[in-house]
């Protein structure tokens, strides 16, 4: 059987005063929108196997509300909701859909969720998938990926300049017979946070502006974007200004880089479909004893108003900011755990699903939360598919971000807001790099 396709999107922006996450330290009510929040489903079908993927310009969708979507979906009779992928841009100028990590830890709760948006959200989705499997027409498709990195002034490592990143921009293109360019899901690993606490408008930041320079070539394009593995992954040490501008620099090239690749790529209908997934248990860090942690965050704190109250420059107080924020969440969960309170982005989340979609020799791994690019890349070398995308934030969230033993060592922020060990990155590339050998291995 031919391939079949659809790809269509819908307006996610939720409506003014709901809460945009991404800063949980700094809490902001949206004063409105500077671009549309957008959901993409790219929907394909091969006769014996049918896939969707679902992109949402948020931050987090937690488990909870992706196994709701899922199962009204399977309950509609047009597609298995299990075979439906729901990941995230990540943008830190969205709404909260998921557990509230910070708060969490520093007050015990989590109430920044608008539920009357939230309901909206979930029917749209619902929606928007089984509006996509209902209207499938022949098509093709195609996948590739580029060099988008520092020699452009993008992305990198933000825990240490010129450190370990992943500067290929991925992209997954779908034609009709018309060989009208219908849908495509772009994924880099680069924090959308060029816009950051001091904005109150909801934007995607540069995935918007990636969408908009695609689309100036291909005007019938639906254009979605899936973060890929960027726990470590910021334009800290790249970027010239943190505006709509800057973004607006970086998402262009990208739209641009993406635009010449799809126009290279050879596409095609004989594309065999398959999926491999598996649910697996969290693995949990150990935490030092509160009376210490107490101690550090104080020291912390008293970093960085140092560095503040004496003017030294912007990254040195971002980063001593930064180390104080995550000394604060480490004592809060710490508390938290010594307490047996219940914590949302823990408990909502396990046990967590992980797994491989295969799109002709394409394998595209997905995981939920962030994770060092470290473990994406381990995933690309070990896969036995020719080309991999890993997808990061999909159908789940984690408790914190899936770090490496060097930053759990010297208690960065990233690790102070962490419940994880960093075993279980190591365990989940273990786990889908044999999933991905289970859909390859007739190939073999």
């Amino acid at each position: 059987m031919q391939l079949k396709a659809c790809c269509k999107a819908a307006d996610i922006t939720p409506h003014r005063g709901v809460r945009l996450a991404g800063y949980p330290h700094y809490p902001r009510e949206n004063t409105g929108a500077h671009d549309p929040l957008m959901a993409t489903c790219l929907y394909l079908d091969d006769g014996k196997c049918a896939i969707a993927l679902v992109t949402l310009d948020i931050l987090f969708f937690s488990k909870k509300y992706a196994d709701r979507v899922k199962a009204a979906i399977t309950e509609s009779g047009i597609i298995d909701g299990e075979r439906v992928l729901f990941t995230c841009s990540h943008t830190h100028s969205g709404p909260w859909a998921s557990g509230n990590p910070e708060l969490e830890a520093t007050a015990g709760d989590s109430e920044d969720i608008d539920e009357v948006y939230l309901a909206r959200l979930l029917d749209t989705l619902t929606g928007l998938v089984i509006d996509c499997a209902k209207n499938a027409y022949p098509a093709k498709v195609a996948y590739g990926d580029v060099i988008c990195g520092a020699e452009y002034g993008i992305g990198g490592n933000r825990r240490e300049k010129g450190g370990l990143c992943d500067p290929r921009l991925c992209v997954l293109a779908v034609r009709d017979e018309a060989d009208c360019l219908r849908g495509v899901i772009c994924s880099y690993a680069l924090h959308p946070t060029f816009l950051h606490e001091d904005s109150t408008v909801c934007t995607a930041d540069y995935p918007y502006y990636l969408r908009e320079k695609i689309k100036e070539s291909h005007p019938d394009a639906v254009v979605g974007f899936a973060q890929s593995t960027s726990g470590d992954q910021s334009s800290r040490y790249f970027r010239q200004g943190q505006s709509f501008d800057e973004a607006a620099r970086v998402g262009g090239i990208m739209g641009e880089k993406a635009v010449n690749l799809i126009e290279s790529l050879t596409f095609s209908d004989d594309v065999k479909l398959g999926m491999e997934s598996a649910e697996v248990e969290l693995i949990l860090r150990d935490y030092p004893p509160v009376e210490e942690l107490e101690v550090i965050a104080a020291e912390r704190k008293a970093e960085y108003l140092e560095k503040l109250n004496a003017g030294a420059p912007y990254l040195d107080v971002q980063n001593a900011n930064l180390r104080m924020l995550g000394a604060e969440d480490l004592l809060g969960y710490a508390i938290c755990v010594r307490d047996g309170k219940r914590i949302d982005l823990l408990h909502d989340e396990i046990p967590c699903h992980i797994g491989a979609v295969r799109i002709g020799d394409l394998a595209v791994a997905y995981l939920p939360g962030e994770l060092f690019v470290q473990y994406g890349i381990a995933i690309k070398d070990r896969s036995a598919a020719a080309k991999t995308f890993v997808f990061e934030l999909t159908n789940g969230c984690l408790p914190g971000y899936c770090c490496n033993e060097e930053a759990l060592a010297e208690g960065t922020y990233e690790a102070g807001n962490s419940m994880l060990s960093p075993r279980f990155g190591e365990h989940c590339v273990d786990v889908i790099t044999g999933l991905i050998d289970r859909l390859f291995g007739d190939d073999k």
